[in-house]
């Protein structure tokens, strides 16, 4: 050793210089230099660089910070170390369950809980690198590794092969490891990079696919925070929540209204508390209102601001596999469309129905009126908004295959009929639904709104039929309200609006339906104003439930009212008005003024036959309501064996006849269809 080099100090070894024949050497130790013509010099070096010795334990990657009041989440870290447990048994009979995949929705904390595993391992190597928009940041840091290890075969000139290299140094080292994929979008790309089984060796990865299974991987599903977990993360993190230990069983404790609102996600939940750090004069209680308010975007109330060392937004997270799946839609456009509808139904489920039937599915996926068509009959057209572009012309299949890709990278959730209800669901986060309609195009959501309460009112049964699809489609129609609600009043009040309070009313939950019809009152004349028809049909079914319920004098003097504007803004012989006559005298009856209904049905009688004709459903109605209170007011014979029964809609009420041959004793229903019975005495007279 005759020097050192003068950048690193790192001993260099020299050869010494011996000639060859036909050579001469000059200069240094070489025997016999010499200088003359035709020479020439030969200068050889060899240089080893004593490299140092590998330092146990060694970490690679640049793995994320813990949050800042990181909750352990025992319950699911019980399930990772039992699975754990089970993969290294099962690892040495089948080495294919090697690996640990930690599947969830954006910001439920995947990377997280993997980098406290990260963190707080004592292996001999910990390698973190992510596959987000493919391998190359994985091979790049596992050529890193091998050459950090010195891994045979790594020679720093390709990294393909470096990383090779550090796979089968993984696989044959006495060493312990574990290797973190974070956030993979395909599955398939990193199997060639995925470290074979090893007794002392694990793989953790996260990913949104729900592939994981398939992928011969043993599946963990992470979910958001529990209750107790989301008030101590709040109750730690932002200042001026009261106290409330334990799992804030208080209602009005402002944590659990904020968690409730944000669904309990723990990305969210990191950039309220931020929020609430940032803006002390905001308190905890105004800001749940504002969370709650229906027009806020989720960029107001959940900024980027860097919350905990995370400074995306939250509807970039909550989206951010949507480029994904847009890559593998075999239509263009349709994947967003989808999201776009299903985001504004009941993130607890919309039925699966809505994407089958084929009604339904031609009220979302039809072409509007053409523009001549529209310039041709403006009133009618106005009325048929243009479907999404992604959803015109699709067929059941192609959104069939959407919705698994949908479920595949965790946007949505698909439970086809027959799993675990006989209704089937497609569900969504709540800020993911919430993203997608911020981020929607403002000229879309009008249509949108109106083409999904299409949709719903096609899957709508009649009477009596499937009470669980009444109930899930009255939970959607109220998400779609509430999420849209200018749309369902413009150009005028939606049908799906009338159709969810006949729903209550139809269903047995008579009180519910009188204040649906109060409140519905109330926004049809609020945003059409109180002579609009829309808003007179809200009152007419307001005054029938009102009845129902058993308000009658309330039902008489709401139908009088009733009829005194409709008179004036419809005119006597329009069919509302004449309905709306119809009821009054049946509520009339109803109180106990027998004579005064009989009087309103016998002058009603003629003017329906005069504008509706003999035979139509409402001049057969009053009919049957004449006969009956006239028999109230003594006997009346009934020489036919036809029997009506007549309830209401959302313009009026409609009769049917039904050819039976009465017997004494027979039961039949009354006016309201299952309400107000009475029984047939004999087959020549009835007492109604």
């Amino acid at each position: 050793m005759d020097d050192k080099d003068g950048t690193g100090g790192v001993p260099r070894f020299m050869s010494r210089r011996n000639v060859r024949a036909g050579e001469v050497a000059v200069g240094g130790d070489a025997q016999g230099a010499a200088l003359a013509p035709g020479s020439r010099v030969v200068n050889r070096t060899t240089v080893n660089n004593v490299l140092p010795e590998v330092r146990w334990p060694l970490r690679v990657g640049a793995v994320p910070p813990l949050a800042s009041s990181f909750q352990p989440r025992p319950s699911l870290r019980a399930l990772v170390e039992a699975a754990l447990a089970d993969g290294q048994d099962v690892v040495l009979a089948q080495p294919a369950e090697s690996g640990r995949v930690l599947v969830g929705e954006g910001g439920v904390g995947k990377s997280q809980l993997a980098a406290s595993y990260y963190l707080a391992s004592d292996v001999d190597l910990a390698v973190w690198t992510t596959a987000k928009g493919g391998t190359g940041q994985l091979v790049a840091d596992f050529a890193e590794a091998a050459a950090r290890i010195r891994a045979p075969g790594a020679h720093g000139e390709d990294d393909r092969t470096d990383a090779q290299a550090l796979l089968e140094w993984l696989q044959a080292t006495d060493r312990s490891w574990l290797v973190v994929i974070d956030d993979i979008e395909d599955l398939d790309q990193v199997l060639d990079w995925w470290p074979r089984p090893h007794p002392r060796g694990w793989v953790l990865a996260t990913t949104r696919q729900r592939k994981a299974l398939a992928a011969g991987r043993t599946r963990v599903d992470v979910d958001v925070f529990t209750e107790a977990e989301a008030h101590d993360y709040l109750h730690q993190r932002a200042p001026g929540l009261p106290d409330h230990p334990g799992t804030c069983n208080d209602c009005r404790c402002p944590a659990a209204s904020v968690a409730g609102l944000l669904g309990r996600l723990p990305l969210a939940l990191s950039h309220a508390a931020a929020y609430l750090d940032n803006n002390r004069d905001t308190t905890p209680a105004a800001y749940a209102r504002m969370l709650a308010e229906p027009g806020r975007m989720l960029a107001e109330v959940l900024p980027g601001d860097g919350a905990d060392g995370y400074a995306r937004a939250v509807h970039t997270t909550m989206l951010i596999n949507l480029d994904a799946v847009q890559a593998q839609e075999a239509h263009p456009g349709l994947a967003r469309a989808v999201l776009d509808i299903v985001a504004r139904l009941d993130p607890n489920g919309s039925p699966a129905a809505l994407w089958t039937d084929p009604e339904a599915l031609a009220a979302l996926t039809g072409r509007g009126p053409r523009w001549w068509q529209r310039l041709s009959c403006p009133r009618t057209s106005r009325n048929i908004p243009r479907a999404s572009p992604g959803l015109r012309g699709v067929h059941a299949e192609q959104i069939r295959t959407c919705l698994l890709l949908l479920d595949r990278y965790s946007l949505t959730t698909h439970q086809p009929p027959g799993e675990s209800a006989d209704l089937g669901l497609v569900r969504i986060h709540a800020l993911t639904a919430r993203a997608a309609r911020d981020t929607t195009p403002e000229k879309q959501r009008h249509p949108l709104a109106r083409r999904t309460a299409d949709a719903l009112v096609a899957l709508w049964p009649g009477h009596g039929r499937d009470p669980a699809l009444q109930q899930t489609l009255r939970a959607n129609a109220t998400a779609l309200y509430e999420g849209t609600t200018p749309a369902l009043y413009h150009p005028d009040a939606h049908t799906v609006l009338f159709e969810a309070g006949k729903s209550l009313g139809q269903t047995g939950q008579v009180t519910a339906a009188r204040d649906y019809y109060r409140t519905l009152t109330d926004t049809t004349t609020h945003h059409l104003g109180p002579d609009h028809r829309d808003t007179l049909t809200a009152r007419h079914n307001l005054a029938w439930w009102r009845g129902v319920a058993g308000d009658v004098q309330g039902a008489v003097n709401e139908c009088a009212a009733l009829l005194t504007d409709q008179t004036r803004v419809l005119g006597p012989d329009h069919p509302d008005t004449l309905c709306t006559r119809h009821n009054l005298a049946w509520w009339r009856g109803e109180a106990g003024d027998v004579q005064g209904a009989v009087d309103k049905l016998a002058a009603l009688l003629p003017d329906q036959i005069r504008v509706l004709g003999p035979d139509h459903p409402d001049t057969l109605s009053t009919r049957h309501n004449l006969a009956r209170y006239r028999g109230e007011a003594g006997m009346f014979r009934v020489r036919s064996t036809r029997a009506l029964r007549c309830w209401p809609t959302g313009s009026g009420c409609w009769a049917q006849t039904t050819p039976a041959h009465l017997r004494p004793g027979t039961t039949l229903p009354g006016i309201g269809g299952w309400w107000g019975m009475f029984r047939v005495r004999s087959t020549s007279s009835s007492r109604c």
